[in-house]
């Protein structure tokens, strides 16, 4: 895994936006990605004003060249009732339309398997063994692919250094 870093004061982990990848390579119409997680040291932190509900962007995948149109991540947010728990959450966007859905609650500093599925109109997502998600796509625009990597926020910034490990394949 490779640990990305968001600084404090800021919302990109190590200064990058994204990785880019040719979505027009796969074949027919499915693309999959998948890898492991876990939070480290400063994810979990208290709650730091009225914001503190925005989610935080864990890792996904980007189409074309606004992800604000047509992308689909994994999210996250401490558990501020529980000290150590970090809930996932579905989070994705479909013609502008920007959507969540909770999906489990994990530990701090475990390792999380993760996998996104592209199938025709359709995402997949799976945390773990167990947790499946399915969200249907409207948007094709596949011709400009990118890896989305962890972002703080919303509109708070990081208020202490957050690590994160994360590892990803290339996606196929």
């Amino acid at each position: 895994m490779e640990q990305f870093v968001i600084k404090k004061g800021n919302h990109y982990a190590n200064g990058e936006f994204f990785r880019i990848f040719d979505p027009n390579y796969y074949h027919y119409n499915i693309v999959s990605f998948y890898g492991t997680f876990q939070f480290m040291d400063g994810s979990w932190y208290s709650k730091v004003g009225e914001n503190s509900s925005d989610k935080n962007k864990l890792v996904g995948l980007g189409f074309g060249l606004n992800h604000h149109k047509n992308s689909v991540r994994f999210a996250w947010i401490p558990n501020y009732n529980k000290v150590g728990k970090i809930e996932i959450w579905a989070y994705w966007y479909d013609e502008n339309d920007n959507q969540r859905k909770f999906l489990c609650e994990i530990e701090q500093y475990e390792i999380i398997s993760y996998t996104i599925l592209i199938y025709c109109t359709f995402y997949f997502l799976k945390i773990g063994n167990n947790i499946e998600f399915k969200i249907e796509n409207n948007n094709k625009d596949k011709h400009f692919g990118k890896v989305l990597v962890p972002y703080f926020g919303g509109d708070l910034v990081a208020h202490q250094d957050i690590h994160i490990n994360l590892g990803f394949n290339k996606v196929k």
